[in-house]
């Protein structure tokens, strides 16, 4: 009887060290896997760094359209019809006006200097003033 306890002991000891091997397999694998997900790309840090730079990005979009609505509405306010900031809409403001819309009564804001280096088409003519608010 002794010698099939030694028997059944070595068996034990060899089942559990097979055990142990296939555990420790295992958890090599689930960490290996653990890593590559969280430092991999497409990892956790990567994605959480791209959406920290998407959140910047749709921060700054939404700054610059909340800008874009507040000139809109005080320009409702103070009845500006135009705002001109280069030299095609002052051509075409010019264009307009000899032509003979006119901006009688409304609010005309020249946003920059604008360089007239060439020759130039006066705003408003004798038969169509440049009528403005004084």
């Amino acid at each position: 009887m002794i010698m099939l306890k030694r028997k059944n002991n070595n068996k034990e000891k060899a089942i559990t060290l097979i055990a142990l091997v296939i555990t420790i397999i295992v958890l090599l694998i689930l960490a290996g896997v653990t890593i590559n997900l969280t430092l991999g790309e497409g990892g956790i840090f990567s994605k959480a760094q791209i959406a920290a730079k998407n959140y910047t990005n749709a921060q700054e979009k939404e700054l610059i359209a909340l800008e874009q609505f507040d000139t809109t509405v005080n320009d409702r306010l103070n009845n500006v019809t135009l705002r001109i900031d280069n030299k095609e809409g002052l051509s075409k403001l010019a264009s307009d006006v000899n032509s003979g819309k006119t901006y009688e009564g409304e609010t005309i804001i020249l946003q920059n200097d604008i360089d007239l280096i060439e020759s130039w088409t006066p705003i408003g003519t004798e038969e169509h003033p440049f009528l403005r608010n004084i």
